[in-house]
């Protein structure tokens, strides 16, 4: 190394140096755990304050008594935001139709494939018998239609229903509350994601990962193994427990036993899609909230984004931009 090399390192060093000393700690803002379930608090130089409330997707009374702080923190802030907007989440079945008809399998003439014409003889046995029990065994054209309807509609779908049998319910969750909350209130509620992004979530994958996710599910019902599906019970208590470093473990465990079946790439490839990517979009837009004055926010998403390694509230520290209280 030469002495201007070596020079110009020192300069650099100093100028760094000068550059962190010139950031002090307390302009940046502030994160805390408030002592309500699941609830933080950012709070910015600017004046401004950003309430988020990691949620859960399922629902039961009990879930959805919230506690008072967090309903006056709600109604008291001037800006609201969910994952999908409230205009989005009235409007989606006009997303979901045109997504639904890209994703079915066709053949080479561009003919829908039934789904019993690609799932082993066992689950195409059971898919057909719960589409029987649906549209009824006189309806064939029914029959038809839904069973060419695209794989990944099929797991969400069942997943879904073995969900509601074991007592949870959507509509008794945290996210529908809050939309008719902010709804009869009168507030808009925005969204943190595109419903394109959440579109793709759903339809996430290949043809093939997404027969190998379906195929598993199915043979799961037949043999009555839904012992992935009892661990939402471990997440519903530790979130009501208020357990935050359990509700991170179940949530990293629930995705590594859900997608096994579609193989490790589909696992790596899903979560950074769903949360690494997410979280970096969200905490840019949080970001921007906290360069506002005297402004207040309120925001309510899954718990998951808020907990894991890669956290929005990480991505934050990371950036500079805040600091744990």
């Amino acid at each position: 190394m030469s002495k201007v090399q070596k020079f110009l390192g020192i300069v650099l060093l100093v100028v760094c140096l000068v550059g962190c000393a010139s950031s002090p700690t307390n302009n940046k803002s502030v994160i805390s755990e408030r002592q309500e379930r699941m609830f933080w608090e950012i709070t910015s130089p600017t004046g401004t304050t950003v309430y988020v409330l990691g949620t859960i997707h399922v629902g039961t009374e009990e879930i959805a008594n919230l506690p008072q702080g967090i309903l006056d923190a709600f109604d008291s802030s001037n800006h609201l935001y969910a994952e999908l907007s409230l205009a989005d989440m009235q409007n989606q079945q006009n997303y979901l139709t045109p997504i639904m008809e890209e994703t079915v399998i066709v053949d080479e003439e561009g003919n829908p494939i039934p789904l019993t014409m690609l799932l082993d003889e066992a689950a195409a046995d059971c898919l057909s018998q719960i589409i029987v029990s649906t549209v009824g065994a006189d309806n064939p054209e029914a029959f038809t239609s839904m069973i060419c309807l695209p794989p990944w509609f099929w797991t969400s779908t069942l997943a879904l229903s073995i969900y509601q049998t074991m007592g949870y319910n959507a509509e008794h969750g945290i996210d529908v509350l809050l939309y008719n909350r902010g709804f009869s209130a009168g507030k808009e509620i925005l969204g943190l994601d595109a419903m394109e992004t959440q579109l793709k979530i759903l339809a996430f994958g290949t043809a093939d990962e997404q027969l190998a996710l379906l195929q598993e599910l199915l043979h799961n019902i037949i043999d009555k193994k839904l012992d992935e599906f009892e661990i939402i019970n471990q997440m519903v208590a530790a979130y009501l427990e208020d357990n935050r470093s359990e509700v991170k473990r179940i949530v990293q465990q629930s995705i590594q036993d859900e997608m096994e079946a579609a193989g490790a790439d589909y696992i790596e490839a899903y979560t950074d899609m769903v949360y690494t990517q997410r979280n970096r979009s969200w905490a840019d837009q949080i970001t921007t909230m906290l360069q506002q004055e005297d402004e207040t926010y309120f925001i309510f998403a899954g718990a998951a984004h808020w907990l894991a390694d890669d956290s929005v509230f990480n991505m934050l520290v990371e950036d500079g931009v805040a600091r744990w209280q």
